[in-house]
């Protein structure tokens, strides 16, 4: 795609007389914390990943086959999936983002929450069980009587902590979608529910994480509470007896402050230090040195060297987590490890923690502060000198990995945020009659068809003058364009 001759000075300059900013890239957005946990700024789903940019914007990229992108279309190939980082549509105040199996959530600003993707159980929340490839707005959150803080996606089911602002209640959990397990904790089995209800027992939760079939909060307490299907004992309390109510905690914790629910395991982050976790251990996805599962909670074998452990994340079969240990903290993972999940630079599988070396710059301002796991890969928020990048490492099948080899990568590779490209219609070419005729019609003032009619090319990817638009806007600090 590289121009020559001297057209990429031409281009540039035409670029610049149209308002357009060539170099332009914006960056991936800060974490921000509530009750001291860094709340998901990226988010590794199914086959898919999502990142908040500063702007509160959100780009996905991966795998998008039932609108788990959130970009409006379906693209669909021999390998189905974008490499690209494409924008989700409409949404331009998000602060996180949350990813399950093929949905994804953003928790707004406002304090409101929506959410994109499969819905075949309810679990975008908005009343339906239509798939949706653009967001759609779950009517109950970001009142003045309901804010969402936190936002939490599973494999069919969501989770949020709401609070009503008015009356100073304690924030407690709302869940939504499927109940076959029990999972949304209202006291019943079996079902769907396509819009949030309370969970009882859960007052005062602050962390909430949706799993494979079961959801699990940590109290004001800082107990944790588990419910819904428990065959490998990933409810904590001793048992594997299913539930469907949030009364029962994990046996011998009270000194938590985040929680993580992967397909079949729990693990939970303590105060003071120490990571525990619980149900099943698969490929030793526990971390505690051995393959069985355990119904109550087993200490993960971080290295001797003293560490603060930080930040937590379950995903299928393996579990990341965060740890400072002096003088920078480090990105550990344990479990299975077949598409390089756990970031070490190879394929084998380890029933104790290893290090994923991330990035660095070398500045004292690095730090890895936010970690997700997905089905088979993982991202993580860094800080990189003066500015914030996701790095991610593991399955590439769809491009969710973030960049263009489509193959798995065992060590962590950078993603940085695209920068504006000539390939406005991205069809894999630059062509004077498509991308330079929309950049003109779109500087214009013009809109809608009078943008596209006669303009895209043949294999064109961005099909929609929504999708051109947000293109345009996020990555060519493009203004003032038609709605």
């Amino acid at each position: 795609m590289a121009l020559r001759n001297g057209a990429a000075a031409l281009a540039a300059f035409v670029l610049v007389m149209l308002g357009v900013s060539p170099t332009y890239a914006e960056e991936f957005a800060s974490p921000r914390f509530v009750n001291g946990v860094a709340i998901g700024v990226v988010a590794a789903g199914g086959e898919f990943t999502c990142g908040v940019l500063e702007s509160g914007g959100v780009r996905c990229w991966g795998r998008n086959d039932v609108g788990q992108l959130g970009n409006g279309n379906q693209i669909i190939s021999a390998a189905p999936g974008s490499r690209t980082q494409l924008a989700v549509r409409s949404i331009t105040n998000a602060i996180a983002v949350a990813a399950g199996s093929a949905h994804a959530c953003a928790l707004l600003s406002t304090g409101g929450v929506r959410c994109w993707g499969r819905n075949t159980n309810g679990q975008l929340g908005d009343g339906t069980t239509n798939n949706s490839f653009v967001p759609t707005t779950i009517a109950s959150l970001g009142t003045l009587t309901a804010q969402a803080s936190a936002v939490s996606a599973g494999d069919q089911h969501t989770c949020a902590i709401v609070q009503n602002p008015v009356n100073l209640s304690p924030p407690s959990v709302r869940c939504w979608g499927s109940n076959a397990y029990g999972q949304l904790g209202r006291g019943t089995t079996g079902g769907d529910f396509s819009t949030p209800a309370v969970v009882a027992g859960t007052s005062g939760a602050i962390s909430v994480s949706a799993g494979g079939r079961h959801t699990c909060a940590v109290l004001a307490t800082r107990a944790v509470v588990c419910w819904g299907f428990n065959g490998t004992g990933q409810l904590g309390d001793g048992t594997t007896t299913q539930r469907n109510t949030a009364t029962t905690a994990v046996s011998g914790i009270n000194t938590a402050w985040v929680v993580t629910a992967g397909s079949a395991h729990t693990c939970a982050g303590l105060q003071g230090g120490g990571f525990r976790c619980w149900g099943d251990n698969g490929l030793g996805r526990l971390g505690n040195g051995d393959f069985v599962a355990s119904s109550t909670p087993t200490t993960v074998l971080m290295p001797t060297t003293p560490v603060t452990q930080e930040q937590i994340a379950a995903g299928t079969d393996f579990t990341c987590g965060i740890a400072f240990s002096a003088p920078d903290p480090d990105v550990y993972c344990w479990g299975g490890n077949t598409a390089g999940q756990l970031g070490a630079g190879d394929f084998i599988s380890s029933t104790t923690p290893r290090v994923a070396p991330v990035p660095r710059s070398g500045s004292p301002l690095d730090r890895s502060v936010v970690i997700t796991a997905g089905k088979d890969h993982a991202c993580a928020s860094i800080r990189f000198s003066t500015s914030q990048r996701i790095v991610c490492w593991g399955a590439n099948t769809y491009g969710q990995v973030g960049n263009d080899a489509l193959k798995n990568s065992a060590s962590p590779v950078n993603i940085a945020p695209m920068k504006c490209s000539l390939d406005v219609d991205s069809d894999g070419t630059i062509g004077l009659d498509t991308d330079w005729l929309l950049l003109a019609r779109a500087r214009m003032g013009l809109g809608g068809d009078a943008v596209l009619s006669g303009a895209l090319g043949a294999n064109a990817v961005r099909r929609t003058w929504p999708d051109i638009r947000s293109y345009l806007e996020a990555s060519c600090a493009m203004t003032n364009l038609a709605q």
